[in-house]
């Protein structure tokens, strides 16, 4: 475990190193809390604005959220190999790897996730959103403190802390902040955790 605290509190920091790479997510330095006004909506928003076809959830540690069905799902406690790349369209479930064979040239943003277990609220990546205990979901049209909103801008990264379910999202999107607002609006806590 404490690899995996380890891996969140260097995400940022790493992020910076390569954009297309879980290594560049973000690199924010405020973090914040939303208000006890963010309510829990229920799964049956479906993710549109620049995806097409179908929706499917996606369940991992008690969080669920909604993604286009195209989009792959990679579950990395079984493959410590596998890079987290921002530069495709995917979902990546747990802590990246200390062995990621990554490409050496990586360029580019898309619309990507990486759920992983979240440390503790001392130890999140500095520019994280961090919702209210119990709930999962971040409103698609909920303010965003303006030095997230302008790191979310600059960045293309939104990191959202959900203790309930206790993950740390890290939304990344090339031209499409409407979709990944959409996508993690979608986003439930089941109350029951999931082995990764």
């Amino acid at each position: 475990m404490a690899g995996a605290a380890l891996t969140v509190a260097l995400l940022p920091a790493l992020l910076a190193a390569s954009p297309a790479s879980a290594s560049s997510a973000g690199s924010g330095t405020t973090a914040a809390t939303v208000g006890s006004t963010v309510t829990t909506v229920g799964g049956t928003s479906t993710p549109s604005a620049g995806a097409s076809g179908p929706a499917r959830v996606v369940r991992f540690h008690g969080y669920a959220i909604r993604v286009p069905a195209s989009w792959p799902v990679y579950r990395l406690a079984g493959d410590a190999a596998r890079c987290v790349l921002f530069n495709r369209h995917a979902v990546y479930l747990g802590t990246p790897g200390a062995d990621e064979r990554c490409p050496a040239r990586a360029f580019g943003r898309t619309e990507a996730l990486l759920v992983q277990p979240a440390p503790g609220t001392a130890q999140l990546p500095p520019g994280t959103l961090v919702l209210p205990r119990g709930t999962a979901t971040l409103p698609a049209s909920a303010a965003l403190p303006a030095a997230i909103a302008a790191q979310a801008a600059t960045g293309h990264v939104f990191q959202v802390a959900a203790p309930g379910p206790g993950v740390l999202v890290t939304a990344t999107y090339g031209t499409d902040p409407v979709l990944m607002r959409k996508i993690l609006a979608s986003a439930t806590f089941t109350g029951t955790g999931s082995v990764p």
